[in-house]
């Protein structure tokens, strides 16, 4: 969800993206002006992109990130990656990224980098499909960025509290798993993980032992039961 934000007392980095020169043919001869698209972001959240158009590169630079300060926007970065999978399209080019485990790393290349890199994501999976025109994959990857949603927003708008931490197995040797919610409207799926569990009617409980298999059918179903350790 897009937040605005403002930008007083925020200590942002700037990136140049790209810069173009436009060339204009009058009856006077030729005349120069340029075109410089800008990300600014302080690492932690917020990011903005700007263009900026002037006669000189130095003005056009300035231009766009003083229009990036005023586009300000805040983006969810939980543990240094992003909450969840996201696709986005703007013109003729479309980005995907998705979540990475700590230690993966930015995968994504051009002004999709320069976007996440301002944002504070350090470790992502992005690709970018179609036009590699770099105003359009801005454009693009800020789209693709107001679509993600904070878990702990969600959660509050919906009365519920968030998800815990998920449980190693390496901690805990058993666990006990109560479905919480009613299994209506969830897909095929998630049913069949309910059922392989053995949990049946809301508030059904059953004890497990942790194992590999077990943790990764409830991190499929973890939206709709409660774990507990069992001592």
């Amino acid at each position: 969800m897009e937040q605005k934000v403002n930008n007083t007392d925020l200590e942002l980095k700037d990136r140049l993206v790209a810069i173009n020169r436009v060339t204009k043919v009058t009856k006077g001869g030729r005349t120069f002006s340029f075109a410089a698209i800008v990300v600014v972001g302080d690492e932690n959240g917020i990011v903005g992109w700007g263009l900026g158009k002037a006669n000189e590169v130095t003005t056009a630079i300035s231009k766009g990130i003083e229009a990036a300060k005023k586009n300000l926007i805040k983006v969810p970065v939980l543990k240094g990656t992003i909450p969840h999978e996201q696709v986005a399209r703007f013109s003729g080019s479309e980005v995907y990224m998705q979540p990475a485990s700590s230690g993966t790393g930015l995968v994504a290349g051009g002004a999709m980098r320069a976007v996440l890199e301002s944002a504070g994501v350090k470790d992502v999976l992005a690709k970018s499909k179609g036009s590699s025109n770099p105003h359009n994959l801005v454009k693009a990857t800020f789209a693709a960025l107001k679509l993600l949603r904070d878990p702990r927003m969600i959660a509050q708008q919906r009365g519920i509290s968030p998800a815990p931490a998920r449980i190693t197995p390496t901690t805990i040797t058993k666990i006990k798993i109560t479905l919480v919610r009613s299994r209506i409207g969830s897909d095929k799926r998630q049913v069949a993980t309910l059922n392989a569990l053995g949990l049946g009617k809301v508030n059904s409980s059953v004890e497990h032992e942790t194992s590999p298999q077990i943790m990764g059918m409830v991190a499929k179903v973890q939206h709709l039961v409660r774990v507990e350790e069992v001592k």
